[in-house]
């Protein structure tokens, strides 16, 4: 008989994104992993023609194999490099204030509440059960400036069986009376929590190094952070170049190196290949090309730079110059907890980012001199690197919002409610992505599946034998109970300069960055149906003394034959976030020797979106990528185990 405790396998179609922009349609295959005690790995995948091999070879008798149902997939579960675990009580709402005033009056007082472990205890486990439902297995924690609560939440992740890196967040200046600690404090307290985390004995749980930024963190607890994750060597996670009013902030704080946080972190030894830095937006190309060179990721976290930025990440550049790049939802910066959310946001961001270039371009071309019968050339041929300089767009002049981080050191309390006479923040669930397939070489679904045979793969062999782990289960993962921003970098005066030329000067061509893509870039290895695809950058770099370095938004005018849509989002949410942790060996796409972290989608569960007749296998899962949301889920499964399961 089969062991049902040494490997299971699964027949069906998985789709993965194993490069960027290149989604990969397995249909009709067999996959065999390992148990989750055995590191629930994927020890075989074939064409379903050569399971009867495969499976003996294996030990795993056919009819105990899991047959996926009939229009359902699998996919890889999502990395979320980017979420704030204390604010998850207030996500959907708060979103009517710059980011200096939205610590001060909401963040820092929820963040402070979790010091009450029961609050804490039913607060973390809604969440974890939230994000597993809707498909994130693994994600990049902050927690709070307490350690008992941290050490909480860390319990809690090991029990529900997500992969997570946690974090206690260090901070030691500028923040409120009741919610800061002294540098010794924030050491001793890190030490603490690295020394609990890995007593848990989790090969998915590990402790982060966690500076929240830079306004709230003295050079002197950067550097020493900095020597604890290189005495430990643990992951690091921090914001930076966040905002233009947090620019601005730093450039007070820390004239010498002209306020740049990218400077501050290296100096402390915060940026290494183990390190994580969320949003990035106001880099310059030489910081990036800094980040690349220390192996240092960041955390693209489109929907709340959407409110709280002011200038969109443009994701193409940083892959250009080499900077990997994993997706955050950062909750609650962000609103929405759902991975999907952030694919969608990211896909809007990227056409935010090649509009500014167009508008861009568009203003250049009306000053440059006329040519060709007094017509002036086409936007596309503009290359910013020789157009005469422009006047600030006024419109994009936004002033930084310092006031508020005056008031973080006040003493009293920070208001409980918010202000009915805020500024509001542009909605940007206004604008959805929707994704286009060029073309669709993949023909539907079509191989017929038999009813399920053995066990759910990765439940156990008592589950098994009772019935329980089929069918319809209680919506909480294993040991959680159903019941149950910041970061910185310029002088004063230079805030203010970055505010008003980061987003006029974007790329100079209109098809910069846009590609050449003539087909959907999806490849079925069942059918043999392939297309070409964007393959990464193939441009040269331009030379460093011809750019204006104004921020991210690219402004030399070469492209890098990469488009971000739906694929490309996809891709962000599972190898994208697998490499910015350092994972892409162990995660992020479905290859022998990596853990089997995967989700079973169900196209037709819900009420999301509607397929028909003559949707391709590439149709329903861009609908799925663009329409779908937790209710399509109806597994999860992290390094083999199976922790959910509806």
């Amino acid at each position: 008989m089969a062991n049902f405790s040494a490997c299971f396998a699964f027949r069906g179609t998985f789709i993965h994104a194993p490069h960027f922009g290149d989604v990969e349609c397995l249909e009709d295959h067999v996959f065999v992993v390992s148990s989750k005690e055995q590191g629930g790995k994927i020890l075989a995948l074939s064409p379903a023609a050569a399971s009867q091999l495969i499976l003996a070879e294996h030990g795993v008798l056919e009819s105990t194999v899991y047959n996926i149902p009939v229009g359902r997939f699998m996919c890889p579960g999502f990395v979320d490099v980017h979420c704030h675990a204390p604010q998850y009580s207030y996500s959907g709402t708060a979103t009517d204030k710059p980011l200096m005033a939205w610590l001060d009056e909401y963040t820092f007082p929820r963040e402070a509440r979790h010091q009450v472990l029961p609050l804490a205890r039913r607060e973390y486990s809604k969440l974890l059960h939230r994000l597993l439902s809707n498909g994130t297995t693994t994600a990049l924690y902050f927690a709070t400036l307490h350690l008992e609560p941290t050490q909480l939440l860390a319990q809690l992740l090991h029990q529900a069986g997500q992969r997570a890196y946690v974090g206690l967040v260090c901070m030691d200046r500028n923040s409120k009376d009741f919610y800061v600690k002294s540098l010794e404090q924030n050491i001793a307290d890190t030490e603490a929590f690295i020394a609990s985390t890995r007593a848990l004995g989790s090969p998915l749980v590990q402790p982060v190094i966690t500076p929240r930024f830079v306004p709230t963190c003295s050079p002197e607890l950067l550097a020493r952070l900095g020597a604890l994750a290189q005495q430990h060597h643990c992951h690091v996670q921090s914001h930076i170049s966040e905002s233009l009013d947090n620019d601005a902030f730093v450039a007070q704080l820390h004239p010498e190196v002209s306020g740049r946080d990218a400077r501050l972190y290296d100096r402390a030894g915060l940026l290494t290949k183990r390190s994580v830095m969320a949003h990035g937006v106001t880099l310059t190309s030489a910081e990036l090309a800094l980040l690349a060179e220390r192996g240092t990721a960041i955390a693209h976290c489109p929907l709340s730079n959407f409110f709280f930025a002011d200038i969109p990440l443009d994701v193409l550049r940083c892959r250009q110059l080499g900077v990997k790049v994993g997706l955050g939802t950062d909750v609650a910066g962000g609103y929405s907890p759902s991975m999907l959310s952030a694919m969608r946001s990211a896909v809007v961001a990227a056409k935010a980012v090649r509009m500014l270039r167009t508008d861009r371009a568009r203003l250049v071309a009306r000053q440059r001199p006329a040519t060709h019968a007094g017509r002036p050339e086409p936007a596309a041929q503009t290359n910013l690197a020789s157009a005469p300089e422009l006047a600030p767009l006024p419109e994009l002049a936004l002033v930084p919002d310092l006031a508020a981080w005056h008031r973080l050191a006040a003493p009293d309390a920070p208001p409980a409610e918010r202000s009915a006479g805020d500024r509001p923040r542009p909605d940007a669930a206004a604008a959805s992505a929707a994704g286009r397939a060029t073309s669709a070489t993949n023909e539907g679904i079509s191989h017929s599946r038999s009813r399920v045979h053995g066990p759910v793969p990765g439940s156990s062999a008592a589950e098994h034998a009772t019935g329980e782990g089929h069918g319809t289960v209680s919506g909480s993962p294993t040991g959680i109970s159903g019941d149950v921003d910041d970061s910185g970098s310029g002088t004063a005066a230079m805030g203010a300069e970055r505010a008003a030329e980061s987003w006029p000067n974007g790329d100079a061509g209109a098809g910069a960055h846009l590609g050449s893509i003539v087909s959907d870039g999806c490849h079925s290895a069942a059918t043999g149906n392939s297309c070409a695809t964007p393959s990464g950058c193939s441009a040269e770099m331009p030379d460093e003394g011809t750019l204006q370095d104004t921020g991210s938004i690219s402004v030399d005018g070469v492209g890098t034959g990469e488009e971000l849509d739906y694929r490309g989002a996809f891709w962000l949410a599972t190898m994208g976030g697998a490499q910015a942790l350092g994972l892409e060996a162990t995660i992020g796409s479905f290859q022998v020797g990596k853990e089997f972290d995967a989700l079973m989608v169900d196209p037709t569960g819900g009420a999301c979106f509607d397929t028909f007749t003559g949707d391709t296998l590439v149709d329903v899962f861009q609908k799925f990528i663009n329409l779908g949301d937790d209710r399509n889920i109806r597994a999860v499964w992290v390094r083999g185990g199976l922790v959910l399961w509806k």
